[in-house]
């Protein structure tokens, strides 16, 4: 009775176990769709957006300030060798003389009315330039999902090859305890049995190296995206969306319009360098002599007025021209670069769409080859029990059933690869 009670604990005790393994870990599916978006935002790149905008900010707070008074405060002490003098005596009346040495200080206020629209335009060039910062730093985290993209692919062959080996493993030792049944019977060899060891430690061989690359690209797209992702996790296969021959989506294609626009805005500007600028002035000062010159005595004054300033050097000596000149230049060279870029793409698009409509021929035969490759297989094993065969013979035509699994697995993955870098292409991953 006691050791029936123990042997039931025991079992109770090892059923708990288990159950507390399995809860331990929960496996997790992990889609395309969130290693992207895992990283782009976990990316570095994705850390210089904040950075960008609070360079903006306070571009724009710097520019703002020239709309505000600019006060100076000025001091002056001089001694000069000879003041100005009336030589003329009158009677009963003294002339006053200035004394040589004087002295000023002064507070200068200078509140701009208008710049000719100089302030507003640099306000614009920062927004336009700030755009294109911002739109360098998309390009570049695009170019990472192409990465993320490959080894979650390079993850997702390994784990489908793992399942193919796994398959024949488990075939093979079914079969090998047979035939180490017949060994034990005596109506077999047991170096029919070594055949089959021999084989498992191949396909165990096969998956050390499955293992190893897939823990590779999982390494990969953790330290991409930062998610803890396990070998023991389902790879999800991703979906592919309808995909278009003209790369709209590019984000290099904004790049290149935002960079256009910002050569609009630095031509603008150039515009209000030949605009008059005027300004409203305020001088308050303490002064020997103040403004009255004939007074030897320090005195308060105040100035008030308005002012303005016109620079026409520009009208004739073509620098405004010259720069439009050379942002326009500038403007033509983004155009090359864009119509470039469209070429380059639209080469790359065409050789994506002749791979993939290549590999769906050769997935075609592949599933005919599988199936002539699991008859065959199957009809080795009946003969392997009725002893047509032997186990060598039959482990030659289950090895060709497994390749071609596989090979079927790697055109599979081949081809959603491809998809997915046609998406990449046109802009829609």
């Amino acid at each position: 009775m006691i050791i029936r009670f123990n042997r039931l604990s025991n079992k109770i005790l090892f059923g708990i176990c288990l159950l507390l393994s399995n809860m331990g870990y929960s496996q997790v599916v992990q889609t395309l769709e969130s290693c992207l978006t895992a990283a782009d935002s976990h990316l570095p790149l994705a850390q210089q957006q904040p950075l960008i905008e609070a360079a903006h900010r306070a571009a724009l707070a710097q520019l703002r300030s020239n709309y505000l008074p600019q006060a100076s405060l000025n001091g002056q002490a001089t001694w000069q060798s000879e003041v100005t003098s009336i030589p003329i005596k009158l009677p009963n009346f003294e002339v006053p003389t200035i004394s040589k040495d004087q002295y000023r200080v002064t507070l200068d206020v200078v509140q701009p009315i208008w710049d000719g629209g100089q302030t507003a335009q640099q306000g614009n060039i920062q927004t336009a330039l700030t755009k294109v910062e911002q739109q360098r730093v998309l390009v570049d985290r695009y170019t990472a999902r192409e990465q993320t993209m490959q080894l979650y692919c390079a993850a997702l062959l390994s784990q489908k090859q793992l399942q193919a080996l796994t398959e024949s493993q488990n075939d093979i030792r079914s079969r090998r305890e047979k035939m180490q049944e017949q060994v034990n019977n005596g109506t077999a060899i047991a170096a029919n049995v070594l055949t089959f060891d021999a084989r498992l430690l191949e396909l165990e061989q096969m998956q050390d190296d499955a293992n190893a690359r897939l823990q590779s690209a999982l390494d990969g797209l953790s330290l991409l995206t930062g998610l803890s992702i396990s070998n023991k996790d389902i790879l999800q296969l991703p979906s592919i969306k309808s995909t278009t021959t003209s790369p709209n989506e590019r984000p290099e294609l904004t790049l290149f319009g935002l960079q256009q626009a910002s050569t609009v805005a630095q031509e603008a500007a150039v515009k209000t360098k030949l605009m008059p600028k005027f300004n409203a002035i305020a001088t308050v000062g303490y002064a020997r002599p103040g403004l009255n010159f004939l007074s030897n005595e320090f005195a308060p004054y105040a100035i008030l007025g308005v002012n303005f300033k016109w620079n026409l050097s520009g009208f004739y000596n073509g620098t405004p021209d010259k720069e439009r000149q050379q942002l326009r230049i500038q403007s033509d060279r983004v155009s090359i670069q864009r119509e470039q870029f469209l070429l380059q793409n639209s080469i790359k698009n065409t050789q994506q769409q002749r791979d993939i409509e290549r590999l769906v021929k050769v997935l075609e035969r592949d599933k005919g080859i599988v199936n002539l490759r699991e008859q065959i297989a199957a009809t080795a094993a009946v003969q392997l029990e009725n002893g047509v065969l032997t186990s060598s013979e039959y482990l030659i035509e289950t090895t060709n059933a497994t390749n071609a699994k596989i090979n079927t697995v790697i055109h599979e993955i081949q081809l959603l690869q491809a998809q997915l870098t046609q998406s990449f292409i046109n802009g829609s991953l």
